[in-house]
């Protein structure tokens, strides 16, 4: 009987897939041009998996799930394209509104 053993990446390297996300993420949206924000799921994996584990397997639900939670932290922001073909366009990540009269210069 032939048997496969497949590497499973421990728990303590997740915040490392995220890094990695995140890098990618905010890289693709500093770039100037539209088109070129765009990526697709494949590629964020591939990126991940050349920069971080050097081969070894990941589950691409752990990179979407870091995308996801990412994105409700607020440390990326994209915008689903095409959820069924996995395409995703990254977005500068905007600055909370803040009160102006916060900044108003005092009268005298």
């Amino acid at each position: 009987m032939n048997t496969q053993v497949v590497a499973t990446v421990p728990t303590e390297t997740y915040p490392t897939v995220r890094a990695s996300v995140e890098a990618y993420v905010n890289f693709r949206a500093s770039l100037s041009t539209g088109p070129d924000r765009a990526f697709t799921g494949e590629q964020l994996r591939e990126y991940v998996l050349n920069s971080v584990f050097v081969g070894a397997p990941v589950a691409p639900a752990t990179v979407d799930r870091a995308l996801r939670v990412l994105r409700q932290a607020g440390k990326i922001n994209y915008l689903v394209l095409n959820r069924g073909k996995s395409l995703y366009k990254a977005l500068p990540v905007m600055i909370e509104a803040v009160n102006a009269s916060d900044y108003e210069p005092a009268q005298e």
